[in-house]
């Protein structure tokens, strides 16, 4: 239905937009493949050249019960567990009318005490957990590229780190599709140039979007990838990693090998070597005195970064397990 309405129609059911975010929350990893490949299409008969179809999406956004608290006086309304509430005048109203209301009652102070919905913090971040799974990874990064965009911050998240969770989510893959190029003797297969002219052109996308925040020196390099990188993938995270430290880091590191460490653990094995390379170079510019903040906390990194490695290195090539002594040399240098 999506793939042959006219793209300037699409807009027009925005409902079909938000549905898709809607069901990015479920646990079913098929169900959420399955759903990523429909936001694709959606996505793709979307404009975002201007602010019309992000304004429009805007005022559709269903607003969560808490945020329509004056409408819920008089109509009975749906919580996130599923169960119906009645609310106001009408819950009054079956009272008077002899229905037993002592089940309603326990609800409504459930309702009243219990969690608020949780804060909708874009689409980014729900369209990052795909990457920890085999199955939906692909996926994945086929919704990422579609929204490599430098506007809707409102709606596809929030505007300090969007850009940062960005290129960390996309930069394994761009790395992995660079080395398979350096590997193939300059033999491309059609699937493999496919894939490579890809990520050319998102790494185009993410020029523009760092010219735009004004980090020029990364929208050089993302462009220097874009017209065919002529080093290795070592080089590029040589380039971009100091470039990353300088711009978020320490403030929003956290995030950063959060997410890097989960894909390490959970994500497909091909990744292993990359992830490896980009915390070793990551950890080489990330001042540890900051690491030993609240907000990383040294000893919680050097744990989490650790068990993961040594687990997930143990079923890899040996060049990899070369990389863990280096990783943890970075994280222990400071007590040294």
């Amino acid at each position: 239905m999506v793939e042959i309405m006219e793209p300037e129609k699409v807009i027009l059911y925005p409902q079909v937009f938000w549905g898709c975010v809607a069901m990015l929350h479920t646990d079913f990893v098929h169900v959420y493949t399955q759903v990523l490949e429909l936001f694709a299409r959606v996505i793709d008969r979307l404009s975002f050249d201007d602010q019309t179809a992000e304004n429009v999406l805007l005022s559709s956004m269903p607003r969560s019960e808490f945020d329509n608290e004056q409408e819920d006086r008089d109509l009975g309304h749906l919580d996130s567990k599923g169960f119906d509430f009645i609310a106001g005048k009408t819950f009054e109203s079956l009272a008077r009318q002899g229905f037993d209301t002592k089940a309603f009652d326990s609800t409504r102070e459930e309702s009243s005490d219990g969690e608020k919905a949780p804060i909708f913090d874009g689409v980014q971040p729900l369209v990052l957990k795909g990457l920890m799974s085999t199955v939906s990874h692909a996926s994945a990064i086929e919704v990422l590229s579609r929204i490599t965009l430098h506007s809707c911050d409102r709606i596809f998240g929030d505007s300090d780190t969007r850009l940062l969770m960005h290129i960390v989510g996309l930069l394994p893959w761009l790395c992995l599709q660079l080395w398979k190029g350096e590997n193939s003797g300059g033999i491309y297969s059609s699937p493999l140039q496919q894939q490579l002219q890809k990520a050319r052109s998102v790494a185009a996308n993410i020029s523009q979007w760092c010219a735009a925040k004004m980090l020029d020196d990364l929208a050089s390099v993302f462009l220097a990838y874009a017209e065919g990188w002529k080093s290795t993938m070592e080089d590029l995270l040589d380039h971009i990693a100091p470039l990353l430290c300088v711009e978020w880091f320490p403030r929003h590191s956290a995030l950063a090998f959060g997410h890097l460490l989960r894909l390490l653990e959970k994500g497909p094995v091909e990744y292993q070597r990359v992830i490896l390379l980009m915390l070793r170079a990551l950890l080489q510019h990330t001042p540890m005195d900051s690491a030993k903040s609240p907000q990383v906390g040294y000893m919680a990194t050097l744990k989490h970064i650790f068990v993961p490695v040594t687990k997930r290195s143990g079923m890899a090539a040996d060049g990899n397990c070369s990389l863990v002594p280096k990783i943890i040399k970075n994280l222990a240098s400071p007590c040294m």
